[in-house]
């Protein structure tokens, strides 16, 4: 595998046209995080960082309308399922993804948790494709299992950084009392 394909996003421009977004993602997750390719990725976190928070800024799901069906959002639902694989990806290979300055877990868990939030309005507006992976119900699962992977990833780091780096934890304990408020 060659790490050295992963490159900073061109223009952001270019990402809100749906095809060009998911081609990209599409070829990143091919060339830098194959699905057989299993080993730690340990170069090269910085670039990973800014590409996550470009792309993470796409990812806004409208609440159901009167005026919009599910289908009509079907190539916006197939971004943010591309979108959560490579989250998926990055977060089980790439070693100290979320050790980096910045604020990319943040970022990342706000996005998958409005995400799910949005899912599941759709969701009780009975929103369906005819493709059942493409459903509500399928995508407010996938954003929560890439909040658990996210999560772990996070733990994992905690447990090998050093006692004085406290940001991981106060991070991980922030946004799990922010996921506990919403549930109530």
């Amino acid at each position: 595998m060659n790490t050295d394909n992963v490159q900073p996003l061109a223009t952001f421009e270019n990402l809100e046209d749906p095809d060009y977004f998911y081609n990209y993602v599409t070829q990143l997750l091919d060339t830098n995080l194959p699905l057989n390719y299993t080993e730690p990725i340990t170069l090269k976190q910085e670039i990973w960082v800014t590409v996550l928070l470009g792309l993470s800024q796409f990812m806004v799901f409208p609440p159901p309308s009167s005026t919009l069906s599910w289908a009509f959002f079907k190539r916006k639902v197939e971004m943010v399922e591309k979108w959560m694989e490579l989250i998926e990806r990055a977060s089980t290979r790439i070693v100290g993804l979320y050790n980096e300055p910045g604020n990319l877990a943040e970022e990342v868990l706000t996005k998958l948790l409005g995400l799910a939030c949005a899912f599941w309005v759709w969701d009780d507006h009975n929103a369906r494709d005819d493709n059942e992976s493409y459903s509500a119900t399928y995508m407010r699962e996938k954003a929560f299992r890439a909040i658990l992977i996210v999560i772990r990833a996070l733990g994992d780091n905690v447990a090998t950084t050093a006692p004085s780096d406290r940001r991981l934890w106060q991070l991980l304990r922030m946004f799990l009392v922010e996921c506990l408020d919403t549930l109530q």
